[in-house]
């Protein structure tokens, strides 16, 4: 039911966005905030992933390519349903994928800055993987993808000098290497040319250097079972 009011609204509202945001607010008040915070934060989703920027995403980590194909695949999933947004509260302005539940976690409602949209094409990539069935594939080569989209997405819509970039929160310098790497990258796809295979294995080695995957080896694989 859920999704068939998020279609109505998205096709007859000019600005579905305001609107929406608007509706969240209005629920919140009327302690009914669980039943719209989705509907937003779907649009939330959708709205990236429809982003002309989107189209610029193109690169290839191991055997997968990265690009217009993967993440408008997900939208395409998010459509059908198959795909599913949440908002948690407690995730406090972050977002995941759980490719267990098949389903978008996001902190927020609609993004209020390029770097939660960068965030949310980090996690389309993870769920286009696993649309894709992609059960060989390392976790290296998993984050690694998914950070490059998202540096790229950020400095493709950044309007501040190339060298402001995406930085890792916790302020730990072996963690943001990811980001430095991944935003020097970023600049080569924008530019249309493929990233050397020595920097994509710098930005593999800074992934398993970060705290969230330190527990990782080269040779640990992700759980992408499909969707």
């Amino acid at each position: 039911m859920a999704t068939q009011r998020f279609w109505f609204l998205t096709r007859h509202v000019p600005d579905t966005v305001t609107f929406l945001e608007d509706l969240a607010h209005m629920a919140e008040a009327h302690k009914l905030k669980d039943v719209f915070a989705p509907i937003v934060a779907g649009h939330t989703v959708l709205r990236v992933l429809s982003d002309p920027m989107i189209q610029r995403i193109r690169f290839r980590i191991g055997a997968q390519d990265v690009g217009p194909p993967l993440l408008l695949r997900v939208a395409q999933l998010i459509r059908e349903g198959t795909i599913k947004v949440e908002y948690d509260p407690k995730m406090q302005g972050g977002a995941e994928y759980d490719m267990a539940t098949n389903t978008f976690h996001l902190g927020f409602t609609a993004a209020q800055t390029v770097t939660q949209e960068a965030l949310v094409v980090h996690e389309a990539v993870h769920a286009g993987f696993d649309a894709l069935s992609c059960k060989r594939m390392t976790v290296a080569d998993s984050e690694a993808a998914a950070y490059l989209a998202q540096c790229t997405y950020a400095r493709g819509k950044s309007k501040s000098a190339p060298t402001v970039r995406l930085l890792e929160s916790s302020f730990d310098r072996a963690s943001d290497l990811v980001f430095e790497i991944g935003w020097r990258l970023a600049g080569e796809v924008l530019d249309n040319r493929q990233p050397a295979e020595a920097d994509v294995a710098r930005l593999r080695q800074a992934v398993l250097g970060h705290h969230h995957y330190k527990h990782y080896t080269a040779a640990s694989v992700e759980k992408y079972d499909g969707v």
